[in-house]
């Protein structure tokens, strides 16, 4: 083999991996699927039913309207509905502006909530491990009201 050859297949394979690893879709894919999960329109447990119906719903109204947020979850309970949201990167500076945003949008919607929305990773993860308790059915009314409340606590304590 010449020396041209030998040189060329040496670069081909030293920007292989350089140039495949920048390929990748969604290399950061999010916390939540936001499609809508039948498991989750109500959730059965041990002391009754909790209804998330149209905390999916509120979850697509967002992300299409603002393309500021990557990610958004959502928890509804009796007169209340949780949201967390993660502003893309060049958002994050804006995020308490974003925040009354999608509160003043959601209200128009849910006239009759309350609706308390935060950017703080903390509650975003709460949320998202209460939703994931839920469709597991491993809380009770008490318990899942109890964790709720301690998720706006906190919501309100950071504000």
């Amino acid at each position: 083999m010449s020396k041209i050859k030998v040189i060329w297949i040496i670069v081909s394979f030293s920007l292989f991996p350089f140039l495949s690893g920048c390929n990748q879709e969604d290399a950061n894919p999010p916390l939540i699927n936001n499609q809508t999960d039948t498991n989750m329109q109500q959730v059965k447990h041990e002391g009754g039913l909790v209804d998330q119906s149209d905390t999916h719903v509120i979850n697509d109204k967002i992300l299409a309207a603002f393309d500021s947020v990557e990610d958004v979850v959502s928890l509804k309970n009796h007169e209340d509905i949780l949201i967390a949201i993660k502003a893309t990167t060049f958002q994050q500076f804006n995020e308490q502006e974003i925040e009354q945003e999608i509160r003043k949008e959601i209200e128009k919607v849910k006239p009759n909530f309350t609706i308390l929305v935060s950017s703080d990773q903390k509650i975003f993860m709460e949320i998202n491990q209460l939703l994931t308790d839920l469709r597991n059915g491993q809380l009770s009314i008490e318990e899942f009201d109890k964790r709720f409340n301690k998720i706006k606590k906190l919501k309100n304590d950071t504000a």
